[in-house]
């Protein structure tokens, strides 16, 4: 789980658009996987203004509207997991960031708590400030958008 702590030694990504992105995104916030308790703030209660560092508006407004009702109803909306480790119990080593299987993508792997590989695919977009998240793609079930965006 250690293993996360060395995440700033990863090779930046030139060729692949998006990857220092996700790269910098888990630098950031990859204390939710081995911090069990912390003052600092989930990436997914930040404010919009951070938000919109990493995820394109409409992602943005998708995880500030869940973020809104899981305020206003003490109750779990629409995500029931931590999207960055698509777990509800995140836990991760030897994480990696690299180019996806397509352009515009970046593809996170690390093992599990269990012991699993995990893979997820980030869909980035270019925008006026720069790539962003457009979305988050899991092997065993639906992509972030579509669970944020469910009725």
């Amino acid at each position: 789980m250690l293993s996360l702590l060395a995440l700033p030694a990863f090779a930046r990504s030139e060729t692949a658009p998006g990857v220092a992105l996700v790269q910098a995104l888990y630098e950031t916030y990859a204390w939710e996987a081995v911090v069990t308790h912390s003052a600092r703030r989930p990436l997914f209660d930040e404010p919009a203004e951070t938000l919109r560092r990493y995820f394109d508006e409409p992602l943005t407004r998708l995880i500030r509207n869940n973020h809104e009702c899981e305020r206003r109803t003490r109750e779990v909306c629409r995500l029931d997991m931590a999207p960055l480790w698509n777990s509800s119990d995140p836990g991760a080593s030897d994480l990696r960031v690299e180019a996806g299987p397509a352009p515009g993508e970046a593809r996170v792997r690390f093992h599990a708590a269990s012991g699993d590989w995990v893979e997820l695919v980030y869909e980035l977009k270019p925008t006026r400030d720069g790539w962003r998240i457009h979305d988050i793609r899991y092997a065993d079930g639906p992509s972030l958008v579509s669970r944020l965006a469910s009725p």
